[in-house]
This record gives structure tokens, sequence and C-alpha cells, in this order.
């Protein structure tokens, strides 16, 4: 498939350190989730091929971002992304929520098949009250679109000091930046960080936020 092609270039290209066996289960990992997308729609079902490569490769990215041993909390997991990739790449480990039954079903199927170790799925739905009993996290993120004063709070209660809320925002007006920098501030975090990620051969350009709480 043209998809695996796009995967392995960019691999080669900017991860050139990457297993082989760590690609290989990449291409698993994508093939499973074309294969349940027909029944849960776990991503779009318009150019699936090129919107599943870009999922990938943008979860990627964050390897560039995170040491690669972080505890994460994934709000929304989803179908996976970027959670599972980062799993498959490095050390990392990672509490996957997911309120829907079946991409809840669909996560666990993953984690069973891949043997991911340091993988959790929590059928969950988090909130500020109830993230207390997850214990403390050294990134979180929430992909799914919440409100920046929802994940703010969520930051504040779930990160240990030193901990990172990953937003993958673009903020791009001085409106947008002047909130965020006002809810970093109001929240106990330092100015975020703007970091900007392409990957011209699929017209792909990302702005991931970081913001590390005090």
């Amino acid at each position: 498939m043209m998809w695996e092609k796009h995967l392995a270039l960019f691999v080669s290209e900017n991860l050139p350190g990457l297993e082989r066996e760590a690609l290989d289960r990449l291409v698993l990992f994508g093939n499973e989730v074309l294969k349940w997308n027909g029944a849960i729609n776990l991503i779009s079902r318009r150019n699936t091929e090129l919107i599943l490569t870009r999922l990938i490769i943008e979860a990627l990215f964050l390897l560039e971002i995170l040491r690669g041993d972080e505890s994460i909390l994934d709000i929304g997991a989803g179908g996976g992304f970027p959670g599972v990739p980062l799993l498959l790449c490095s050390q990392v480990k990672i509490v996957m929520a997911e309120s829907k039954s079946k991409r809840a079903a669909f996560l666990n199927h993953i984690v069973h098949l891949l043997n991911l170790k340091h993988a959790y799925v929590l059928r969950e739905t988090i909130r500020t009250s109830s993230i207390h009993d997850l214990g403390k996290f050294d990134a979180l993120w929430a992909k799914a679109a919440l409100p920046l004063e929802a994940l703010f709070s969520l930051g504040r209660e779930g990160l240990f000091p030193g901990g990172t809320l990953i937003l993958f925002r673009p903020f791009q007006g001085k409106r947008e930046k002047y909130h965020l920098q006002s809810l970093t501030e109001a929240s106990g975090f330092a100015s975020p960080i703007f970091k900007v990620f392409s990957y011209p051969d699929l017209y792909l350009t990302r702005t991931i936020t970081t913001c590390q709480k005090i």
C-alpha cells in the first residue's frame, strides 16, 4: 500500500535509528485501524490512507518533544493517536482514557495484539474532580476538542511539577496567544513554547504547543 511506503520513507529520512521491528509494528497498527474503521469510524473515511499516514507521522513528531520515558495521560484517546505510535517507538507509559466503548474495545485489542506492556486503557471520561484518583503524570494531552480552560484545569491537577501540558493547536492570532498566555499565568504554568513540524512530501505542517507546570 502507498501509505506504508510513505511511512517507511518518513522513518528512513527522519528516524534512521528506529528499529525495523518498530516500523513493522507501526504498519500492523495502521492496518488494524483501516480494518476496524468501517465499523467504528476511528478516522475519516475520506482519503483514509493519507489521513492515517499523517496521523502516525504527527505522533512521531512528539519524539522530538518528549524524553521518551514519561508517564502520560491521553484524554480521549480515540483510535490511538498519538499514543500507540509513541508506545511503539519509545519507552513512554500511557494511560489512554476513552469513554466510547467501541473505541475503548479497539484500544484494548491493540494493546493485546502488539503486547503494549506500558499501556493501560481506561474507559472513562476524565474530569477535574476525578483525575486525582489516577495520580500524577509527566505529560498530559487531549487531542479531542476541549476548552482551553478545562485543559489547564486538568493539567494543574494531573501533572507533576515540571510536567508538560501538550496542546495540538497553532494559536496563530494575537488574541488567541494572549488568551493562552493569560491561562498559563493564572494556572501556574510557564510561558508556552511553540514548535512547528513539517513533512513536505505529504504537505503536512503542524504546530505543537507545550506548557510546563511550575
